[in-house]
């Protein structure tokens, strides 16, 4: 396991639905691309308030994919972090 400190500002997302309670992936990535427009030092997705115990496993794996795939992601973002 790869263990890093985390400084500065850190933000755990919310898992947003659409309607018919399927995860809305296209909110998802805009929540990420604000966050990384505003400087936040960290992400934190499927923690606490992501409503992880309610997703299934493919909806998690989607999600994490699906952050990395916003467009102002970079290898040099310092730290993309999640729960399983």
């Amino acid at each position: 396991m790869i263990q890093t400190k985390l400084k500065g500002m850190g933000v755990a997302l919310i898992t947003p639905f659409k309607e018919d309670e399927s995860v809305d992936y296209d909110a998802l990535i805009r929540l990420v691309d604000y966050q990384l427009q505003n400087n936040t030092d960290f992400l934190c997705v499927l923690g606490t308030t992501a409503e992880t115990p309610t997703l299934t496993e493919e909806e998690k794996k989607k999600s994490r994919e699906n952050g990395h795939r916003t467009s102002k992601w970079s290898d040099t973002y310092p730290a993309w972090c999640w729960w399983k």
